[in-house]
């Protein structure tokens, strides 16, 4: 998650990595999305139904405000970006620009370009299924299915898991629209930092969505903690009922 602030003026950001020969590479481009007022800068997609990074800065799509997660592709392309942090350094370069473009530098502080080490290194593919990704209780998937909320009603939220490995749990998120589901955003019903070794969170969650929240309607709970190695992993039961759409959800 690359948490870049919306300042007044600031429409596009550039991240690169240095390679193991120290030349740039390009890793991701952030840009502020359009409509609302939003609080950070969003990831540039491939399209508008996933977050595939696009690295071509003309074409491209913002899914929302608030988008700051960075989904490497599968194989190799995202090993790449892996090794070039071990290689190259565990940091990335800011770049800052006032048009969407990225053309035209914007200035914070005398300075348009700024390097910021990053917590942990992402897990190359291959090594993925041996991580201690947490398996949700089934009272969790039934609690989420059923969850139903007038507009302005509120809630406990019961998320229980089992891990495999050394996983530490940090914090449980509910979300009734992913879309909406950053920091502030209606579409958050609650969220709740747990306590060290704890396996699951009583989350006290709130409907703001404008709208009530049904049984038949996707929903999403969210696991967060980090490995040994300090990386954070993040866990998304995404339950999709009646709106789903060729097996994703909308």
């Amino acid at each position: 998650s690359f948490d870049i602030p919306a300042l007044p003026g600031l429409a596009c950001a550039q991240l690169t990595q240095r390679n193991a020969d120290g030349q740039a590479r390009n890793v991701a481009y952030f840009k502020r999305y359009p409509s609302g007022n939003p609080r950070r800068l969003s990831l540039w997609t491939q399209n508008a139904f996933s977050n595939e990074r696009s690295l071509d800065v003309a074409n491209g799509h913002l899914r929302s405000d608030d988008d700051t997660w960075l989904m490497l592709p599968e194989g190799a392309d995202g090993d790449a970006v892996v090794r070039n942090f071990l290689r190259g350094g565990r940091s990335v370069t800011v770049n800052l620009f006032g048009d969407a473009a990225c053309s035209q530098p914007f200035t914070v502080a005398g300075l348009s370009s700024v390097e910021v080490e990053i917590e942990g290194v992402p897990p190359v593919w291959a090594a993925l299924p041996s991580l201690p990704w947490p398996q949700i209780a089934s009272a969790t998937h039934t609690g989420l299915r059923t969850l139903a909320l007038d507009t302005g009603a509120g809630a406990e939220y019961t998320a229980a898991m089992a891990v495999s490995g050394n996983f530490g749990l940090r914090e449980v998120t509910v979300c009734a629209d992913r879309p909406t589901c950053g920091e502030g955003g209606n579409g958050r019903l609650g969220q709740a930092r747990v306590r060290p070794n704890a396996a699951q969170a009583i989350v006290g969650i709130i409907n703001a969505t404008g709208a009530p929240v049904t049984a038949d309607q996707s929903k999403t709970v969210s696991f967060n903690g980090r490995n040994p190695e300090g990386v954070m992993l993040q866990y998304n039961y995404n339950l999709c009922v009646a709106n789903s759409e060729n097996g994703f959800c909308r």
